[in-house]
């Protein structure tokens, strides 16, 4: 099974997050306007599925090449390999910070899971934290993979 199709099953699988984060915030609006009080904890989870379907499509959507570029500037170069050099250049940049993300995200993950870090910006809710940094990490490493195929096959058009 090729890598794009099992993170298509990651998004399909992931697209259930985006209808919890519809129903949490539903749920939000209901408690803020029918019953004037606010419910702090849905929006930490809403904050969370937010940032979840953005850390499980991160990969997929760089593996398919489907981030937003400046094509105003990109769409004029009408040379192929200014353009494969610009594309290189960016490569190598997300590998940069890829590796800085995942490096680092690794540690905090880890330091989060051994001292069992929760969130403490709601008195009475305290979720833990160390599960979120887990996805962080893991994110960016596969995007870091990712880009790694991507610069590979970059460099087989170079040759």
């Amino acid at each position: 099974m090729s890598p794009k199709i099992k993170f298509q099953k990651i998004i399909f699988y992931s697209s259930y997050t985006a209808l919890l984060l519809t129903l949490v915030v539903v749920y939000e609006v209901l408690t803020r306007y029918l019953l004037r009080q606010p419910d702090m904890r849905a929006m930490i989870i809403s904050t969370w599925l937010s940032g979840l379907i953005f850390l499980l499509g991160l990969p997929y959507v760089t593996l398919i090449q489907g981030h937003v570029k400046v094509d105003v500037i990109y769409n004029k170069i009408s040379s192929k390999k200014i353009r494969l050099c610009l594309d290189l250049l960016t490569a190598l940049v997300m590998i940069i910070v890829c590796s800085i993300v995942t490096y680092f995200g690794f540690k905090r993950a880890w330091a989060s899971t051994l001292m069992n870090e929760v969130d403490v910006t709601t008195p009475l809710f305290k979720p833990p934290l160390w599960w979120y940094r887990w996805i962080v990490a893991i994110s960016f490493c596969l995007t870091l993979i990712t880009v790694i195929v991507t610069l590979l096959r970059l460099k087989h058009k170079l040759t």
